[in-house]
């Protein structure tokens, strides 16, 4: 697993068990009391700056702007009527997901988009650049409302408007582009084209609705079938959390590159 081992013993501890222990026999140190145990601190830390140093020439470190792994993220989430008193689930359930992102201007990129009628821009992925301004915009925000649930309009919206290099987007510096859609009911526009045009533009489309909703709407929203998620009502979406997060966390560029959703061809 690349764990590396130093064994220390005392009083009546094994030598040769020690030195199965140890990464090697060399890495075995023994004190006959415990209270001696400091006389073994400097051999042990001769032997970790070794290893360090060692380990540094072979693998060297990589530039400090890069921060870990740099992903766009959008919300794209029902705004509408619909949603009612229920839409405070829906701020936790953004704000919980973030919480667990290492988000940073460097970092991951967080976009917030409502849609009901029309769709609205709450943050951009270039309007705050740490983690608690993010936290602090999702709190801050308030339902858009409206009669209609159009999520087409919605997803070319997000396309057009929110996923280009001017609000923050570093789709041409190679980043991932995920967008992360939660519906409380079916939408009152076709998706279908607007979906497959997100998604060959690129982006990897998460899409979460309840039980009201088609299955098959859901799928076509997604980027792939297995990234579609059902749950009972919106109270529910706390049973999808850790899986998402777990997705967008542990998802690489090679991952990204061996998914392949069939793109239909409009005529």
């Amino acid at each position: 697993m690349g764990v590396l081992i130093f064994a220390i013993g005392s009083g009546g501890s094994d030598s040769r068990e020690l030195q199965k222990v140890s990464h090697k026999p060399s890495f075995a140190m023994y004190s006959s009391r415990f209270s001696d145990l400091p006389v073994l601190e400097q051999e042990l830390q001769s032997f970790i700056e070794t290893v360090i140093l060692d380990v540094t020439q072979k693998f060297p470190t990589r530039p400090a702007q890069s921060q870990g792994p740099r992903k766009d993220i959008v919300f794209l989430v029902d705004g509408s009527d619909g949603v009612g008193r229920e839409f405070a689930i829906i701020q936790e359930f953004i704000r919980r997901v973030v919480e667990s992102l290492n988000v940073g201007e460097n970092k991951i990129r967080i976009g917030v988009v409502q849609y009901g009628d029309s769709a609205q821009a709450e943050m951009h992925l270039n309007t705050y650049a740490t983690k608690e301004a993010v936290l602090n915009g999702i709190r801050e925000m308030r339902q858009l409302g409206g009669r209609k649930r159009n999520l087409g309009q919605a997803l070319q919206f997000l396309s057009q408007n929110v996923m280009i290099p001017a609000q923050g987007s570093r789709k041409q510096e190679g980043v991932p582009q995920f967008a992360i859609i939660v519906s409380s009911r079916p939408s009152t526009d076709e998706v279908s084209r607007e979906a497959f045009s997100l998604k060959q533009s690129g982006v990897i489309t998460f899409s979460i609705g309840t039980r009201e909703i088609n299955p098959t709407e859901l799928r076509v929203v997604s980027y792939v079938p297995k990234y579609s998620f059902t749950v009972d009502d919106l109270p529910g979406l706390y049973t999808v959390q850790e899986s998402l997060i777990n997705t967008l966390t542990e998802l690489s560029d090679e991952d990204i590159a061996r998914l392949r959703p069939e793109f239909p061809t409009y005529g």
